[in-house]
């Protein structure tokens, strides 16, 4: 038979595992997306308990 190049199996064991990398990146994304999230909401918090103890002065 000989050489014949990428067998399709080939192919699709690569495109699973670009497939696999790609989700992998949008979990981090996603990870930071919610961390960023929390931050901000976390820093709304602060602000809104700083303005009700300068308004109660």
């Amino acid at each position: 038979m000989g050489y014949m190049g990428p067998t399709p199996m080939t192919f699709g064991l690569l495109s699973t595992y670009r497939r696999l990398h790609i989700i992998s990146i949008e979990a981090e994304r996603y990870d930071e997306a919610l961390l960023m999230r929390n931050l901000v909401k976390q820093s709304a918090k602060d602000m809104e308990v700083t303005n009700r103890k300068e308004a109660t002065k």
